[in-house]
Parts: structure tokens; sequence; C-alpha cells
């Protein structure tokens, strides 16, 4: 399963991205946009899921789950759509092999991210950083001199080096 903030961005983004990679690896897919999900014959289903209702993450199972910006939700929020997806993550894979769920986001300040794997980070987890300047490569020329120029310092730190910071408090005139 894979999760974005909003279904504007399962279909403009995700179902983009995954059918441009099944395609140019010549793997076989059939849609299924009614239900949200992508049939991979043989293999299985990969759902396309909204984090903006978190009481519609039910009816089905996966493996491994995937979740996008989940720091732009409201704490609250994000802690109910996490034990959601934990409790979908349930099916079980070939070979005993470990279901996994992931998360890709950039820190929003010290919310569930933070509490989850910036402050009290559980055995079992593990925390990838990566600065926005480690993927020169796949952006334009003039992105980070762009972001330097328009962001604040506390927003820079997030935006660019990937640090929880607070985004919040002392904003106001805080250079």
């Amino acid at each position: 399963a894979i999760y974005y903030p909003t279904y504007d961005l399962c279909y403009s983004v995700g179902y983009k991205i995954i059918t441009e990679i099944l395609e140019a690896a010549k793997i076989r897919y059939k849609p299924n946009l009614k239900f949200s999900y992508i049939v991979i014959p043989g293999c299985g289903r990969i759902y396309l899921r909204s984090l903006d209702n978190p009481a519609r993450i039910v009816g089905y199972e996966s493996t491994d789950s995937g979740l996008d910006e989940l720091d732009t939700l409201p704490q609250k929020k994000a802690t109910e759509v996490w034990a959601k997806i934990v409790g979908r993550n349930r099916q079980k894979k070939a070979g005993d092999m470990p279901n996994t769920i992931s998360v890709a986001t950039t820190p929003e300040g010290f919310g569930f991210c933070y509490s989850k794997w910036g402050r009290d980070a559980k055995p079992g987890y593990e925390r990838f950083k990566a600065s926005t300047g480690s993927n020169q490569r796949n952006l334009a020329p003039g992105y980070v001199q762009t972001l330097r120029s328009e962001y604040s310092s506390a927003a820079l730190i997030a935006y660019e080096n990937g640090d929880f910071v607070n985004l919040k408090e002392g904003s106001v005139y805080p250079e």
C-alpha cells in the first residue's frame, strides 16, 4: 500500500510514478481506479490510499506500506493514521520475511515523526536522513539557491538538511 496526504496526490503523483516504473520494467499491470489499486498479475496489488481520512483505512491487507509526507498531518491525526496502517500491514509474506512500513517526509517541526523517530526511537526502527543537496543531480539548476533565498534559516534546516527544527515558535522575527 502507498499512502499520500490526499487522493489527488495518489493519482497525480503516486499512480503516475508507479505506472512509469512498471512500464520501464516491462511489467504488465491492470489499474482499478474505481477501487484505487493496481493489479500486477501473478504478484498482487498495490493499493493507493489517502491519509486525509483515517476512518477509510480499512478493508484490505498489505505486506508493505509506504507513506509520503506523513509529518504534514496534525500529530493526533498522524498517530491515528499510523495505527490504522500498522493494522493493515498484516498479510503474510512468502518465506516469513518481515513486513515493512516506510515514511518519506520533510520533518515539519516537532510533530509525529519527531516523537516516533527523532526523540523516542523504538528498537526495530531505522531513520535515514538525506539532505536536498544529496539529490543534486536530480534537481533543476539553481533550486537549492532559490530555497536559500526564500526560506527562513529554520525552514532551511528542515527542508534542505532534513533536521527536526521548531518551525512555529519564534517565527515572527526569526533572524
